[in-house]
């Protein structure tokens, strides 16, 4: 039986969390250029400290459900939330996470489409 005590949970989880902070990065730098390429990679990851936060007191705690908020912020700005009522709703309604990012995203495509972005 494989044993792990507790500085070595430290070290496995501080590894893992600096991994999947690393692959938002990348995912933002990536795809959202013209905004991440001025950014230092300290700035950059600030911004994804900060709303991964934010994204976890809305529930989506999931790897999937940080990537879907910093694509919103990315997209629409850190200030959304306050901005558009529906995503807000979206966002604070007692949803299960895979609920709530099926919603979320489908209320940004239309956001985007009645913008013309799409």
């Amino acid at each position: 039986m494989l044993i792990i005590r507790p500085a070595q949970n430290k070290i496995l989880a501080a590894t893992s969390r600096e991994e999947f902070l690393h692959r938002l990065e990348q995912h933002l730098r990536k795809y959202f250029q013209a905004v991440t390429t001025p950014l230092s990679i300290k700035e950059l990851r600030e911004i994804i400290e900060r709303n991964w936060k934010r994204a976890e007191k809305y529930g989506l705690s999931s790897e999937l459900g940080a990537y879907s908020y910093l694509n919103a912020v990315f997209t629409l700005g850190e200030d959304f939330p306050g901005k558009c009522q529906e995503l807000r709703a979206t966002l604070d309604a007692d949803l299960s996470e895979e609920k709530k990012i099926t919603e979320f995203e489908t209320h940004i495509l239309r956001l985007l489409q009645s913008a013309n972005f799409l």
